[in-house]
């Protein structure tokens, strides 16, 4: 079956010219892509799960989830296709006001991933427990394998509120027995409206994970005293 692959434009805000010209245009002269598909005006957590369903109901192989407030490198899809991998993504870090990378470390699915992979290795092939949607590539096998909806924000599994991307990675594990990769080599910028990057996240490292560091404890002491 020759690859084929359905990239999902997803919008967290305003698409911005350097995404089009940056990211959209090149990712179209890919071989593989066979249709964009979006829906415009919506956020990303609600198109995306309109989006899957659509994608399930045509023949491609592959679907390539694509925030459009993210900067790609060129050739992206092909080096991700090239591992061969049915879950993987670009590596990426928040905007928020700390540019945390969006990977966590695998731990027990009872427990959700909190861990985040803050010293991961660099330009390698690694398994995380969850991963952002902002340059996901799923196989077709995966997203069948699993009991709609795919990636809703709400309750699941016993935890009140899990968020949209960590819902389908954990619904992806549980469901599909799927691992979930990230290729760190390819690294993408998250507008904001400058890019957020790997350089960004660098600046503040120590800060930051000494901050999230004692968040997860004051965490820990709570559950600690149910």
């Amino acid at each position: 079956m020759q690859t084929t692959v359905d990239v999902l434009l997803c919008f967290p805000d305003i698409i911005m010219s350097v995404f089009v010209t940056e990211t959209l245009l090149p990712l179209l002269q890919e071989p593989p892509v066979k249709r964009l598909c979006c829906k415009v005006g919506m956020r990303s957590e609600y198109s995306r799960e309109i989006l899957l369903d659509e994608f399930l109901k045509g023949d491609s192989e592959w679907v390539w989830i694509v925030d459009t407030d993210m900067i790609i490198p060129p050739h992206t899809l092909m080096r991700l296709l090239s591992h061969n991998k049915r879950m993987i993504s670009a590596l990426y870090f928040g905007r928020g006001e700390k540019a945390y990378p969006i990977i966590f470390e695998v731990e027990p699915l009872h427990q959700w991933p909190k861990t985040r992979y803050f010293f991961y290795p660099q330009n390698q092939l690694i398994e995380v427990g969850a991963t952002g949607h902002g340059c996901l590539l799923i196989h077709r096998s995966v997203l069948e394998a699993l009991e709609p909806p795919y990636s809703q924000l709400g309750p699941f599994d016993g935890e009140a509120l899990v968020g949209s991307d960590l819902r389908l990675c954990l619904k992806a594990r549980k469901e599909a027995s799927v691992k979930i990769w990230c290729d760190t080599g390819i690294k993408c910028g998250h507008l904001h409206p400058e890019s957020i990057t790997e350089a960004t996240w660098e600046r503040g490292k120590v800060e930051h994970i000494n901050e999230w560091t004692e968040v997860m404890e004051r965490m820990r002491q709570r559950e600690a005293k149910k």
